[in-house]
């Protein structure tokens, strides 16, 4: 199963050093960590949307069967 991370540079709910480690479990598997500059927890709903938009759909269409 790919797996997408997408964070926001100033996501105050995220621990960096806890997500890193959880992604660095995942082996064998594509994966991708996304930072999204300048945006916060809510990257979807802030002016980074567009670039959340872009990154998932990218990551689906290199993904999807």
């Amino acid at each position: 199963m790919p797996v997408l991370v997408l964070q926001g540079e100033h996501d105050p709910f995220v621990d960096r050093g806890c997500m890193a480690d959880h992604f660095n479990q995942l082996h064998g598997v594509d994966r991708r960590w996304e930072i999204l500059a300048g945006a916060d927890h809510a990257a979807h709903l802030e002016s980074a949307s567009v670039h959340f938009v872009a990154a998932v759909v990218g990551f689906i269409r290199e993904n999807g069967s």
